[in-house]
């Protein structure tokens, strides 16, 4: 069974992270694993230009990131979760939060979705950035949204037939039934297969 002592959470410096937070926070609980919080700092010419220098504008934006999290943090600390932050001066967050979970060594990276409508609810480029290059699994967390009780997707490719993508289904199957168990949450494994059926493409959904 997966487990997770080291757990990246990609906070989106512009974004709301209470949930994202918060589930970090559970899973290091159920695991008894470290938070690396990782976040980003940045500020565009114009920006600059309000500052006495581009150094003083770096330590006060970065000083202001810090201070975003603190209370945060101290949360998490009381309850007993190991937790170190670390905020980058970078206008490309999300290609270095991939960054920082190879550097960390990191088991999961959990990343955060805007709170939406369900029919308006899709990945945006930063989710995708994070999704094809973190070298670890992906756990994507809606904001405004409770989990237990609800349902965990995996997503699997049952067309394909080599070994590498069923390696990959096997610990999507993996990860999710662990991350679903320390959650509350109920996995349901989802695939479309590239077959076409008239005009539409053959989806199969299989549950537990």
């Amino acid at each position: 069974m997966a487990s997770y002592k080291r757990i990246l959470v990609a906070l989106d410096p512009e974004a709301p992270a209470e949930a994202l937070i918060r589930c970090g926070v559970e899973l290091a609980q159920a695991d008894q694993g470290t938070l690396y919080w990782f976040s980003c700092a940045h500020a565009s010419s114009e920006e600059l230009a309000a500052y006495a220098s581009a150094q003083d504008a770096k330590r006060q934006l970065l000083g202001v990131a810090r201070a975003r999290l603190s209370g945060w943090m101290a949360q998490a600390r009381e309850a007993g979760v190991a937790i170190e932050l670390e905020v980058y001066w970078n206008d490309d967050w999300p290609q270095s939060a991939v960054h920082a979970a190879a550097r960390r060594g990191a088991d999961l990276l959990l990343c955060g979705l805007p709170k939406e409508d369900a029919a308006n609810a899709r990945l945006t480029a930063r989710e995708r950035t994070l999704l094809r290059r973190s070298p670890c699994p992906v756990l994507v967390v809606r904001e405004g949204r409770e989990w237990a009780g609800h349902t965990l997707l995996l997503a699997v490719d049952l067309g394909a037939d080599d070994p590498a993508h069923a390696r990959l289904n096997t610990a999507v199957v993996e990860h999710g039934k662990r991350l679903a168990e320390a959650l509350g949450m109920q996995p349901v494994l989802v695939a479309a297969t590239g077959r076409v059926l008239g005009t539409r493409s053959e989806e199969r959904r299989v549950g537990k």
